[in-house]
């Protein structure tokens, strides 16, 4: 009798363990279906917002059909982060462009690149704004000043360049006096050193893959390490600031003493993207004479009032969408402003100083 009693004991326990991991079997197959769900859901919502944003940006069929394509193959979890954040689009372009180099296809991974440049000006993700740290030579704008020299020559002549079209697959450079013969071949290595406005001094390796003719421009690869060397950090600081920008005729003898009385001709939208105490940097969105001068209302904090400056063009520079950067040097300017000015950005240097100390520290 005892042994039946035993028997059915142990069956039972058997039973009972395995309807609980049954049950649990069970739950878990629920909440995996419940999340492949809700992801799926996620998916076709991101992808319906992905399809919104290129649409509202004017996609051509052929840039929508390369994009989806891109997405699908290298990013089909996060496509709307993909679409509106540089890094993430990066990763895929640096991928699909490794993909259409391995077909040894010299017209077709121009067209790519010509296509992946498109596509990242209309999402808006090729833009990096002034001051800003860049990690590859995508990241370098038409007419931006470059020399170059051979790699295994360290004291060979360096040559200027300018830089005259960027696509994703290659940058082109053009040389800054026409008239100049370049001695580089095909298949050479090459370094570059660069000053990248209100940022630092870059250095980088890349080779030549073609020359073309008509005009004289030079075809180079894209390198993803940039080493970026004497960095202002101290003399300049990067702000970020809204501002209305007011153009004034210059005196044409040169005389700033009645800059302050001088009225505004007219008026532009613009953001101060650096300041320092010989002048500052702005984006604006259209074209500005070189002979005239800028007047903007500087916040120097929350224990200041705005202060109003003048500043004459010292240099423009085009950058994409439109946009084109303007430096400037004070004029008309009083000491006691300018010393403000310089008190700002020496308080603003401040946490940069310290950081810098303590990493000193660290090493040592």
């Amino acid at each position: 009798m005892q042994s039946v009693i035993d028997h059915i004991r142990h069956n039972y326990v058997l039973w009972t363990t395995a309807m609980l991991f049954g049950l649990l079997g069970t739950a878990l197959l629920i909440e995996y279906a419940r999340r492949w769900k809700d992801r799926r859901r996620q998916l076709r919502t991101e992808w319906a917002a992905v399809r919104e944003i290129t649409e509202e940006k004017g996609l051509s069929k052929e840039s929508w059909e390369l994009l989806e394509t891109l997405v699908r193959r290298y990013a089909p979890n996060t496509p709307l982060r993909t679409i509106t954040l540089r890094q993430y689009f990066n990763q895929c372009v640096e991928r699909h462009i490794e993909a259409v180099k391995g077909k040894k296809d010299f017209p077709l991974l121009q067209r790519q690149g010509e296509l992946l440049r498109d596509l990242r000006v209309h999402l808006g993700l090729d833009y990096i704004p002034i001051g800003q740290r860049i990690d590859s030579t995508r990241e370098l704008y038409h007419g931006q000043h470059i020399w170059v020299a051979p790699k295994e020559k360290q004291s060979a002549e360096w040559v200027r360049m300018v830089t005259s079209a960027v696509n994703e697959a290659f940058f082109q450079l053009v040389p800054h006096e026409p008239a100049n013969p370049i001695p580089f071949n095909t298949g050479d290595q090459l370094q570059c050193r660069m000053w990248r406005e209100e940022d630092a001094r870059y250095g980088f390796d890349v080779m030549l893959v073609q020359m073309l003719d008509n005009p004289p421009t030079w075809v180079f690869e894209h390198t993803n390490v940039m080493h970026r060397m004497q960095a202002r950090a101290h003399f300049r600081i990067r702000v970020d600031q809204s501002t209305e920008v007011g153009i004034i005729n210059a005196p044409v003898d040169g005389d700033m003493s009645d800059v302050a009385e001088r009225p505004v001709v007219t008026r532009l939208r613009g953001r101060i993207t650096s300041l320092s105490g010989g002048g500052f940097a702005v984006v604006v969105t259209q074209p500005v004479p070189k002979q005239v001068l800028l007047r903007v209302l500087l916040d120097l904090g929350e224990d200041k009032s705005p202060v109003e400056v003048t500043g004459q063009m010292v240099g423009s520079s085009t950058l994409s969408a439109g946009r084109y950067l303007l430096r400037t040097a004070f004029v008309g300017i009083t000491d006691e402003l300018r010393e403000t000015i310089t008190h700002f950005i020496f308080q603003q240097q401040q946490p940069i100083r310290q950081a810098e100390s303590e990493s000193v520290l660290h090493m040592e």
